[in-house]
């Protein structure tokens, strides 16, 4: 009589079959890595906002907010600021450093600041982001 020996390995099902769960979770990982990308890209741009907006707030309330050709505007509330380069000037001039993006206003209270290809929209006025936003066709 044979005595049956302890097997070692595995069988070529057991390999399929770790194969293809390896494959399904390395699958479904790549798909969540574009999203993670993507949120924290645009964390990023709306971080940048944010900063440019608490430097104008603190220009504003601080009276020392100037705009025009000799900075001879004040500036003392955001109905005063009517062109991107308003906000830019008083960001540059408060920070000194060049404000990295674009900006853009979009019916007369929305923000759009453009950097890295992405762009973020926040109504000055009502103070929020707007991910629902999209700009009109120019």
């Amino acid at each position: 009589m044979k005595l049956l020996k302890s097997k070692k390995g595995f069988t070529m099902i057991e390999m399929l079959i770790a194969v293809t769960i390896m494959g399904i979770l390395a699958s479904m990982m790549v798909v969540q890595y574009g999203d993670y990308v993507k949120r924290s890209e645009e964390a990023v741009i709306k971080h940048e906002l944010n900063q440019i907006i608490h430097v104008i707030d603190t220009a504003i309330a601080s009276g020392n907010a100037y705009i025009g050709e000799g900075f001879d505007i004040p500036v003392t509330s955001y109905y005063d600021l009517s062109k991107p380069d308003d906000f830019k000037q008083i960001y540059e001039l408060e920070t000194e450093v060049a404000l990295p993006g674009e900006l853009k206003i979009y019916e007369g209270t929305i923000l759009a600041y453009t950097h890295n290809d992405r762009t973020a929209y926040y109504d000055y006025i009502a103070r929020t982001f707007r991910d629902d936003f999209v700009p009109a066709e120019d």
